[in-house]
């Protein structure tokens, strides 16, 4: 769902929807003057109707820039420059780097806007900040809506602050970019909510994704 938000397709299928309907008003009153029949509008209508799932496929593969329509970079997994990165595309650009093998998986723990205590284990990269689309929310002013993400690459779990306004901290220095250590406590803005991490090595047994959560969890 986070990706068709990031993609903008429910906003360009809304947006279709509408023109759709004004279409419509607009076939019902000049069709009659043209000798077509109540049968001819209905035939238009659902026209427009079937192009709605070619519509939400080309909003899904190409974006609308002020430069044009342009093929969405990140349906390209062979991209994966730094400067890349922003705030708008922070999940499909740490999933178009991330390479968990050899990484293991990293454990969160954090409070949540309501308060509780939140632990939870991420195989997948995870993006952090105000925004309650984040993998992780954290519900502060001082925290940025996008403020970091934190992906594997290179057998390393790595954080990558995306231009936050205070900052990105781990046990107290302050970073742009970085390995994580085996554990650390990762704080936004120097005074700013926290989240205590730490990073497990998958150990070859059979034990699937779903048992080591059950295991972690007790």
């Amino acid at each position: 769902m986070r990706e068709l938000s990031r993609r903008r397709v429910f906003r360009t299928v809304i947006a279709y929807l509408v023109v759709i309907w004004a279409l419509s008003q607009g076939a019902s009153e000049l069709f009659p003057h043209f000798g077509l029949d109540e049968q001819w509008i209905r035939a238009f209508i659902i026209v427009l109707i079937v192009g709605i799932p070619v519509v939400a496929l080309l909003s899904w593969r190409f974006n609308l820039t002020l430069k044009g329509v342009v093929p969405d970079p990140f349906s390209d997994p062979g991209i994966l420059a730094d400067e890349d990165l922003a705030p708008g595309n922070a999940t499909a650009w740490a999933r178009n780097r991330h390479d968990a093998k050899g990484a293991g998986y990293v454990t969160a723990i954090w409070t949540s806007p309501t308060g509780e205590l939140v632990r939870r284990q991420f195989f997948d990269p995870f993006v952090v900040g105000r925004d309650p689309a984040n993998d992780v929310q954290l519900a502060d002013r001082r925290v940025s809506r996008v403020h970091a993400v934190v992906f594997a690459e290179d057998k390393v779990w790595k954080i990558r602050d995306i231009n936050s306004s205070n900052g990105t901290f781990i046990d107290g220095s302050r970073v742009s970019k970085a390995d994580l250590p085996a554990s650390c406590q990762l704080r936004f803005h120097e005074k700013g909510p926290v989240i205590d991490l730490s990073i497990h090595m998958i150990e070859k047994t059979v034990l699937t994704r779903d048992a080591m959560t059950r295991m972690d969890s007790h």
